[in-house]
């Protein structure tokens, strides 16, 4: 598998119809924060700060995400 970077990645999951939470298209630097974020990589479990003011799973990522791993980068 060929290495992309987060604009080629931003690009495809534009191009798979995801949006953020917004409605709007993802841009590289929001891929990047995905990616660099602790609880979706798993690194920090969800209930870490149970009661959070704000904090959110995000379950759209999470199935962008999915979506994005079922599909060929090729």
């Amino acid at each position: 598998m060929a290495l992309v970077g987060t604009t080629e990645i931003a690009k495809r999951i534009n191009k798979l119809g995801f949006r953020s939470k917004n409605g709007k298209f993802f841009s590289s630097k929001a891929i990047l924060r995905i990616i660099r974020n602790p609880r979706y990589k798993g690194d920090v479990p969800p209930s870490f700060r149970p009661g959070a003011i704000g904090y959110s799973r995000g379950p759209g990522c999470i199935a962008m995400l999915r979506a994005v791993r079922q599909t060929r980068w090729a």
